[in-house]
Parts: structure tokens; sequence; C-alpha cells
């Protein structure tokens, strides 16, 4: 006999339902409104947190990049 601790098992069912038809709702939506690609972007410290990377080489990488012409979207700091 298969337990289910306390029903963890059917909250996990119904939390994977529910997240199944929120994603479909928001990839119906993108669709009427073609918005359908999706680029994510990061700050430099999210960046310089993920694995292997240290905000040095984060920091060296994105000069070499403006230095080649790369231009960044930055956001507006302070009263615009």
């Amino acid at each position: 006999m298969k337990r289910d601790y306390g029903g963890v098992g059917t909250i996990a069912l119904r939390a994977s339902a529910l997240l199944k038809a929120m994603s479909q709702d928001i990839e119906d939506q993108r669709k009427e409104f073609n918005q359908t690609e999706y680029y994510q972007t990061f700050t430099r410290n999210a960046v310089a947190k993920l694995p292997k990377l240290s905000r040095r080489i984060v920091e060296q990488a994105i000069k070499e990049m403006e230095d080649d012409g790369y231009q960044f979207n930055k956001k507006q700091v302070g009263n615009v």
C-alpha cells in the first residue's frame, strides 16, 4: 500500500494541474496580443550570482562587449 504522507501527493497533482492551466492561459494571452516572443533580461548582479561566475568576470565581459559596439538597454535613473 502506497502512503500519501499527509496529502502531499494530492497537493502536488493539484499544483501541477493549476500550473499547466495557468501556463496555457498565459500562452493564449500572448497569442491574442501578438506577443509570442519572449526575451528574458538579467541585471549584472543576477548574472554574477550564477554558478562559476563572479562580478569581476561579468564586468569584464560587459566591458569587452561594449568596446566591440554592443549597446545594452539601460534603464533611466532618477527623475525623467
